[in-house]
C-alpha cells in the first residue's frame, strides 16, 4: 500500500511539472504571437517626404472622421468642379504621399483626387487592422467628399494598393458610389497576409501562424476569414474592376485567383493588367508609362462624364480580357 501511494505521488508530481511546463510554453507562444501581431499592426509611421505642393500641385489639407470616429488626415486635389473624384489608398506601412506619382497623370486629366492616411499611418489616428477596419476609413472619405459642393457625390473611382486594395473591396460592397475600382496587388484575406508575413520565418513561426489569426479575430470581434475580399468579389458584378499584378511576384497566383473569382454583370466588367512590376513592388521605365496610361483609359471608359461608351477603350481592355 505504501509503495502504491509513493508511486502515485511521484506520478502526480511528474504530471504537475509536465502541466506547468506546457502552461509555460503556451504562455510563451501566446506572448510571442501577440508581440509579433502588435508589431505588424503598428508599422513605423513614415514622415511625409513630399506633399502635392512640392510637385506644383494645388491642394487642400483636410481632416475628417472615419465612420467609427477615428480622426483621419487627407489631401483634396481639385480637378473639374462638380466632377468625378478618385480616391487613392496606400499600402500597409506607407502614407498618402506614396501615391503622389500615380496622382500626377490623373490630375492632368482633371479628376478630383483624394489621398488620405489610413488609421495607424501618417498623420491619422487609431491603429492599423491590416485592411479589416480600414474599409471604414474609405467609407468616411466617401461621406466627407459627398458633403462637398465641388464633387459629383454619385461618381467615385478608386485606386488601392495592397492593403488599400483589400479595404477597397470591402468598402465597395457597402457603397454603390464606387463605380470603378483599380486593385493593385490585393490580397485575398487577412489570413493570407499573416501567412505571407510568417513565410519568411522559420518552421517555428509557421507553426504559430494560426495563433495570431485567432488573436486578430478576438481583437476585432470579427472573422478575418468572413471578411474575405476574395469571397466578396462575386457581389461586385455591377462594378468595373481592373486588377493589376506583377508577373514576377511570388503572390501573383493569388491575384489571378481573385480575378477569376470576380464576376461580370450586365453593367460590370473585369480586366487584368500584367506588368513586370506593380505599384506595390516598384514600377520602372516603360511599365510606369503603361500603368499610368491604362489607369487613364480605364477611368475614361468606366467613370465617364457622359453615359458610358463601349468603344472608348479599344484594344487592351475589352470585356473580360487580359491587359498586357
Amino acid at each position: 500500500m505504501n509503495r502504491s501511494r509513493s508511486l502515485l505521488r511521484r506520478f502526480a508530481g511528474r504530471l504537475g511539472r509536465a502541466l506547468a511546463l506546457l502552461a509555460a510554453l503556451a504562455f510563451l507562444c501566446g506572448a510571442l504571437s501577440a508581440l509579433w501581431l502588435r508589431q505588424l499592426m503598428n508599422p513605423e509611421r513614415r514622415v511625409e517626404a513630399i506633399d502635392p505642393a512640392s510637385m506644383l500641385i494645388s491642394y487642400e489639407e483636410v481632416s475628417f472622421p472615419s465612420v467609427d470616429g477615428t480622426p483621419l488626415a487627407g489631401w483634396f486635389v481639385p480637378g473639374k468642379r462638380a466632377g468625378r473624384t478618385l480616391i487613392l489608398c496606400h499600402d500597409l506601412g506607407e502614407d498618402r504621399s506614396y501615391l503622389l506619382n500615380t496622382a500626377i497623370p490623373l490630375r492632368k486629366a482633371s479628376y478630383n483626387l483624394f489621398l488620405f492616411d489610413f488609421r495607424g499611418h501618417g498623420k491619422s489616428g487609431g491603429s492599423c487592422s491590416l485592411g479589416l477596419q480600414e474599409k471604414r476609413d474609405i467609407l468616411g472619405a466617401i461621406d466627407y467628399l459627398s458633403s462637398r459642393p465641388d464633387v459629383d457625390k454619385n461618381r467615385f473611382g478608386f485606386v488601392g494598393i495592397g492593403m488599400g486594395a483589400h479595404a477597397g473591396i470591402l468598402a465597395a460592397r457597402d457603397r454603390k458610389e464606387l463605380k470603378a475600382l483599380v486593385l493593385d496587388s490585393p490580397y485575398p484575406n487577412v489570413k493570407t497576409l499573416l501567412a505571407r508575413s510568417l513565410s519568411s520565418g522559420g518552421s517555428v513561426e509557421r507553426y504559430l501562424a494560426p495563433l495570431p489569426l485567432l488573436m486578430f479575430d478576438l481583437r476585432f470581434r470579427a472573422s478575418a476569414e468572413g471578411e474575405s475580399a476574395e469571397k466578396l468579389l462575386p457581389q461586385l458584378a455591377d462594378r468595373n474592376i481592373l486588377f493589376i499584378v506583377a508577373r514576377e511576384d511570388e503572390h501573383a497566383p493569388e491575384v489571378h485567383r481573385m480575378y477569376e473569382a470576380a464576376h461580370e454583370g450586365r453593367v460590370g466588367d473585369k480586366n487584368l493588367l500584367e506588368l513586370a512590376g506593380s505599384r506595390a513592388g516598384g514600377l520602372y521605365a516603360q511599365d510606369k508609362t503603361v500603368y499610368d496610361e491604362t489607369l487613364l483609359r480605364f477611368f475614361e471608359r468606366y467613370l465617364p462624364e457622359a453615359p458610358p461608351r463601349r468603344d472608348i477603350l479599344h484594344a487592351p481592355a475589352a470585356r473580360g480580357r487580359t491587359l498586357r
